[in-house]
């Protein structure tokens, strides 16, 4: 074992050995990098095909913004809000099943069923399952949240929630961020009884037999949801249950949560995803929860807010057991956030 006392001792014994000072205290060498920053700028611009590199240079960022949207480097002017009104329309073919998994919904709701809503523990499973709570709360639906225990259940629906579901009598399971390959769980609950909707981002591996499977994975032609995370499906699902029943869902907030998992689930931002987060951020921006406001010191919330500060704080609780916590922060619209 290396004593790093000694090699302190020897590094300081050794002053003008110029190979001791190059080295760490646990004998690594130290390499000086000798590339030049400007070379290395030049091949990023190079790789993405801009040759005129002058507008790089420019302070003058009209000039370096148009030149970007010139060269669709990124379109500055879309039209997001434009775009999500498009967006939710192709939710309703490209999203295969929502219309039957609203209608289980809604018949749950008209029998005073409970509904169970089974997330993940990372940031992306809690927020979608905190927007379904919320949905639930408007609706007047009485939802049962199960966030597994990382330790305890492993990721998804496991044997030990599934029995817990049975025991509380209820009749309809929404599965968020996962559900796509629990085959044995799923057999266990509809041999109860008991209808599954699972709502769901991740690649379908097999055949699974559910009420309602709401996956972008499910859609045959060019599908642009491929791309957009569980809360993200979430959102798209809830603003259809929205156009249907009437209500007044909240989807100001919702979309701005679901902007929150867009960006820490780390999917690429484009197309929906780009839309989603802009509008998120901006329905955050205007419709600032207590929470919010407050781990953002009532700053403008950016990325770099959302990717260093709310993400880790909602993701911590799940990778130490359970994300219970997070899931209480979530679905504070108020002050009594402070009392979790």
């Amino acid at each position: 074992m290396l004593d790093i006392n000694n090699k302190i001792v020897t590094v300081l014994n050794n002053n003008n050995n110029k190979d001791e000072q190059d080295r760490s205290l646990l004998g690594n060498k130290w390499i000086q990098r000798t590339n030049n920053p400007e070379n290395n700028i030049l091949n990023v611009l190079n790789n993405m095909s801009i040759d005129d590199h002058t507008y790089f240079y420019e302070p003058n960022m009209g000039n370096l913004s148009e030149y970007m949207s010139k060269n669709r480097v990124v379109d500055i002017n879309i039209d997001h809000e434009a775009e999500m009104t498009k967006y939710k329309e192709l939710a309703k073919e490209q999203l295969p099943n929502l219309q039957k998994a609203i209608d289980l919904l809604i018949e749950c709701r008209d029998k005073g069923y409970k509904v169970a809503v089974v997330g993940d523990y990372d940031a992306d499973g809690v927020i979608s399952t905190s927007q379904l709570m919320l949905m639930g709360k408007y609706l007047n639906i009485t939802i049962v949240p199960f966030i597994p225990n990382r330790f305890i259940d492993g990721y998804g629906l496991s044997d030990n929630i599934v029995e817990q579901i049975i025991e509380r009598n209820i009749k309809l399971v929404i599965t968020v961020d996962n559900g796509t390959t629990a085959y044995a769980q799923m057999d266990k609950l509809r041999s109860k009884g008991i209808k599954v909707i699972v709502i769901d981002h991740h690649v379908i591996q097999d055949d699974i037999e559910i009420d309602a499977f709401v996956n972008p994975y499910l859609y045959s032609g060019d599908n642009i949801f491929k791309n957009v995370c569980a809360s993200g499906l979430v959102f798209f699902f809830i603003n259809r249950v929205a156009e249907v029943t009437g209500y007044d869902l909240n989807l100001k907030y919702l979309i701005g949560l679901a902007s929150i998992g867009t960006i820490c689930d780390m999917v690429p931002l484009k197309d929906v995803n780009r839309s989603l987060v802009y509008m998120g951020m901006k329905s955050l921006n205007t419709y600032k929860a207590p929470w919010i406001r407050d781990l953002t010191n009532d700053n403008e919330i950016q990325e770099k807010n959302i990717g260093f500060v709310i993400g880790p704080i909602l993701n911590v609780s799940g990778r130490f057991g359970t994300a219970s916590l997070s899931l209480k922060l979530l679905t504070c619209e108020d002050d009594s956030y402070k009392v979790i």
